[in-house]
């Protein structure tokens, strides 16, 4: 089970035990911006490539703040899956060794 999920089913849970409250939540994890906003308050550049395996999470929050992406192949996204992307990296890997 994926990150996204289970965030969805804790957020879910939170809301039938408290619904009496208008709890607000907001996604941090890839593609959200938050996280890359971190890094950049953490180094003070956009001077950086995000690596990841996942075109829909990695490569698409990085295109989105604006930097640099690597697609490491052969994890989540295989190499074919470039294909047709909408969602394309600046660097292409085949694995990190």
């Amino acid at each position: 089970m994926a990150s996204g999920s289970v965030a969805l089913i804790i957020e879910a849970a939170l809301r039938q035990r408290y619904p009496e409250r208008a709890l607000e939540f907001e996604p941090l994890g890839k593609p959200s911006g938050a996280i890359f906003e971190a890094a950049l308050q953490l180094t003070g550049t956009r001077d950086m490539v995000m690596l990841g395996d996942t075109l829909e999470t990695d490569i698409r929050g990085a295109n989105a703040f604006g930097i640099d992406s690597a697609l490491v192949a052969g994890g989540v996204t295989p190499a074919d899956a470039l294909k047709g992307a909408v969602d394309v990296p600046t660097y292409w890997m085949r694995g990190l060794l």
